[in-house]
């Protein structure tokens, strides 16, 4: 597809300014240490655009020296290795000063792809001085390629931090315990016809919302074409009655409870009571009123959450039973109604807005994922978790695969069956820092995110075909399942980091999670084999073919750089107690080993053309270097070798 070449310069908020070629010499040639010229940020307007869209970025610019500068700069727009579009525009910027350039694009008129923009500057010798990228994502729903942000703060607008959610391409928003979390009813703030009667209310922690601030927030997501899900739990009610209790509770059965004078008690946590999903009468009460508040606050859908699964229950139908006994009592785990409870809310009250489910330590994620929810999302936990990762098998049946949540390996795994049994993407909320919050909680110091543990879980989550929950609220990073808790900040590096991986999942996300399947080839790096599953202090690499797409006959090689972390599991200081002291900060990850100029063999029958390597990381930040092939055989095969020059952290190897 071919555009138009066009020169363009626009001054945010100013005058629209054209120079001549002849102008900008003369001014160029005037000014000093051009170098120092300095991109600083790269924005567009929206999150997410539709087909034949227009979308005006906005390049801030940053003058260090004590004159003016001027000169050149290019913008240009990439699909994958094809260039679509290119800008030529001019700036000036005055002494000690920035300035935000507007430039104006339209985009093509095909649905569901991502895209790279690479913004360069150049002096007076049409040297470039300076370097950024950023992407777009052009879909028509949210449903392909999600990504879930998250907002926990409901009693004051904030433009400011709501802008940086739509810098960061977050294109769902998880609203975090906006409810009521005090009401003797379903803590919801209308009555039963969706009309708003209550402007104020406390939330589950006792923290202020505002209805007009959500309902604010919410129009304001809309406009960067983002979509707000309303967080709420499916079954659990704040002090109902006790006719609501008796028609609806879940009562304790197997593993937790206590048996008070000859009557079990009802299931609750806090001051929370938890219904039975499984019965029609509790389906209809909380869709209705969740489908209220949905419509009365403008948020898009519903985030229904759990609190995973408590063994056996049973409903307070056990009251009728004479014989109570598990072969005579409706006994039965939570997770397996999640299949049926999505389907019912789906059908009678979400036809037209969106459903996800959080099936808490994966535990149901089959029975979630394969429902009609829109998206499919999970909460893994670390620290020695229990929970078990599942796999579909030959057969199309699923079993245990007996590893812990808590393993990098865990993740692909989960991120890999939710696919092959749905087609979803799924999102994955791992807490890596969870064991390091509970412990500098104790200190009340302020203290930073560790990088190399939220990249490696960055990399194995997106490079598997997922996406991960934790950016929101502005610039915070998410801290633990508590998602108020700001303990760990984001320094400024691994907010550089963070967004250029924001970037790269957009602008890649038609080769990362838009039929790509495993295949089992074998992958060597400078005659070492690699193993497809991190197993500490090596590369890991797995390969993936792409099928059903336009780009049919594309393999991909990921590369996760573990070198340096002789660990499995993800969670930063997992296995420490939280009362035991923390070496090196706390840290239990660290930067990888950075490996330079090594040799990749990848065995294959396919005759690919060419091949490129890309990264989200310093050294590529999304751009693409070419790589040159080489055949063979050997006693394993055919294969295809190349060199690459740097790995950080995580590479995408391409062969087309």
């Amino acid at each position: 597809m071919n555009f138009k070449k066009i020169m363009i310069i626009t001054v945010l908020f100013g005058s629209l300014s054209v120079m001549t070629g002849a102008q900008a010499d003369t001014l160029i040639e005037n000014s000093a240490d051009k170098k120092t010229i300095k991109i600083e940020k790269i924005t567009t307007d929206k999150a997410r655009y539709l087909p034949k869209d227009k979308v005006t970025t906005v390049i801030t610019v940053k003058n260090p020296a004590n004159v003016a500068q001027y000169g050149t700069g290019k913008l240009k727009m990439n699909y994958l290795e094809k260039e679509i579009s290119e800008l030529d525009f001019y700036y000036q910027v005055e002494a000690y000063s920035e300035k935000k350039l507007s430039l104006q694009f339209s985009l093509p008129a095909e649905d569901l792809k991502g895209y790279l923009l690479d913004v360069t500057l150049a002096d007076d010798d049409k040297k470039i001085v300076s370097e950024m990228t950023n992407a777009v994502d052009v879909s028509s729903n949210v449903t392909k390629f999600p990504r879930y942000g998250y907002l926990t703060s409901f009693d004051t607008f904030n433009q400011k931090n709501l802008e940086q959610m739509k810098d960061f391409h977050l294109n769902l928003i998880q609203n975090y315990d906006w409810y009521d979390g005090n009401s003797p009813q379903i803590p919801m703030p209308q009555d039963e016809n969706g009309t708003l009667n209550r402007k104020t209310w406390q939330n589950y922690m006792g923290k202020t919302v505002k209805a007009a601030t959500v309902i604010q927030q919410n129009d304001f997501f809309h406009q960067m074409n983002m979509q707000s899900m309303a967080y709420d739990m499916i079954y659990a009610m704040t002090n109902p009655l006790q006719s609501e209790l008796k028609s609806w509770g879940l009562m304790n059965f197997e593993n937790y409870g206590d048996y008070n004078g000859g009557q079990w008690n009802y299931f609750t946590i806090g001051k929370q009571f938890y219904m039975d999903i499984g019965l029609n009468g509790w389906r209809d009460f909380i869709g209705k009123n969740v489908k209220n508040a949905v419509e009365t606050l403008h948020f898009d859908g519903w985030h229904g959450d759990t609190i995973g699964e408590w063994g056996k229950h049973y409903n307070a139908s056990y009251q009728e039973v004479e014989d109570k006994t598990v072969e005579n009592v409706d006994a039965h785990l939570v997770s397996s109604q999640y299949f049926d409870f999505l389907n019912y809310q789906k059908e009678n009250f979400f036809q037209n807005k969106l459903l996800a489910l959080n099936p808490v330590g994966s535990i149901g994620l089959q029975n979630s994922v394969m429902s009609r929810s829109d998206i499919a999302y999970t909460e893994m936990w670390g620290n020695g978790s229990k929970d078990k990762a599942l796999k579909k098998n030959s057969d199309g049946s699923v079993t245990n695969t007996g590893v812990s949540t808590a393993t990098y390996q865990a993740l692909k795994d989960n991120i890999d069956l939710t696919r092959q049994l749905s087609g979803k993407s799924l999102i994955v909320a791992n807490y890596q820092e969870h064991n390091r919050v509970k412990e500098w909680n104790k200190s009340g110091i302020e203290h930073s995110l560790n990088k190399a543990a939220m990249l490696l879980s960055e990399a194995e989550v997106v490079a598997s075909g997922g996406s991960r929950v934790s950016l929101g609220d502005g610039q915070n990073a998410l801290n633990s399942d508590y998602f108020p808790d700001k303990t760990l900040k984001m320094d400024g590096d691994l907010l550089f980091s963070m967004q250029n991986y924001q970037n790269f999942q957009v602008a890649y996300q038609n080769l990362l999670r838009d039929g790509q399947e495993n295949n089992e080839n074998e992958i060597q790096m400078n005659g070492k084999v690699l193993l497809n599953k991190q197993a500490g202090n090596q590369v890991q690499a797995f390969a993936k073919s792409t099928t059903g797409t336009w780009e049919t006959g594309t393999d991909t090689i990921q590369l996760i750089n573990f070198v340096g972390n002789d660990l499995q599991e993800w969670e930063d200081g997992a296995g420490v107690a939280a009362d035991d002291s923390f070496d090196n900060n706390g840290q239990h990850h660290f930067e990888p080993a950075y490996q330079k100029d090594f040799t990749v063999k990848y065995y294959t029958n396919k005759n690919f053309k060419e091949a490129y390597v890309t990264s989200p990381d310093y050294d590529f930040q999304g751009k693409q270097q070419k790589l040159q092939l080489n055949f063979g055989s050997d006693e394993k095969g055919k294969y295809v070798e190349f060199k690459v020059s740097s790995l950080e952290y995580w590479d995408m190897v391409v062969l087309k």
